[in-house]
């Protein structure tokens, strides 16, 4: 539906409907591979509300209110040597829009 969608609060990476008609919103991390801190881990409680906050900004401004919403992660991390791994959380984390 969007990629990089801005608005003046903040950017939502990705905007997607699911086979089941869910608005899902994206949040990609992407870094070096870190077993410590992995990527998805850069996704606090705070980022959350903030994509939580535009989600329910969008859904108003484009009329999805009382429409599913999920909220997805995916993580990008690049090891020194290799190709990229990708890490999708369906679901990543809960919130009613």
């Amino acid at each position: 539906m969007a990629r990089n969608l801005r608005t003046r609060h903040g950017e939502l990476d990705l905007i997607a409907l699911s086979p089941d008609h869910a608005i899902v919103c994206v949040e990609v991390k992407a870094g070096a591979a870190n077993p410590h801190f992995p990527a998805e881990g850069h996704v606090t409680p705070a980022k959350q509300r903030k994509i939580v906050a535009l989600a329910a900004a969008v859904a108003r401004r484009h009329r999805l209110t009382g429409r599913r919403f999920r909220f997805d992660v995916i993580a990008v991390e690049y090891p020194a040597r290799g190709e990229p791994r990708l890490r999708h959380h369906v679901g990543a984390f809960l919130s009613h829009i």
